[in-house]
C-alpha cells in the first residue's frame, strides 16, 4: 500500500543518513512530496519511483538535492 505522505516526510527527517529508498507503486506520490523527501536525504544514492506521479519537476529537486545521486528509476506505466 501507499505510505501516507506525512510518513514519508518522517522517514526523511528521521533518517537522514538514508542511502536507499522505493517508493514505487505509490499513484499518489508527486513532486511535492518527492522534493520534501530529499531535501532531507543528501547522501541519496538509489531512489526508486517506478509507478509514482513524479515528473520533471521532481526529478529536478532530486538532482539538486542528492548529490551522491548513482541510480533513480522512474516509469509512470
Amino acid at each position: 500500500s501507499c505510505p501516507a505522505i506525512a510518513s514519508l516526510t518522517d522517514v526523511a527527517n528521521g533518517c537522514t543518513g538514508l542511502t536507499s529508498l522505493t517508493v514505487s507503486l505509490c499513484k499518489s506520490l508527486g513532486n511535492k512530496a518527492v522534493r520534501e523527501c530529499v531535501e532531507q536525504l543528501p547522501r541519496l544514492s538509489r531512489l526508486n519511483l517506478t509507478g509514482t506521479s513524479v515528473s520533471n519537476e521532481g526529478l529536478a529537486a532530486v538532482a539538486s538535492c542528492c548529490p551522491q545521486r548513482k541510480a533513480f528509476l522512474l516509469s509512470n506505466s
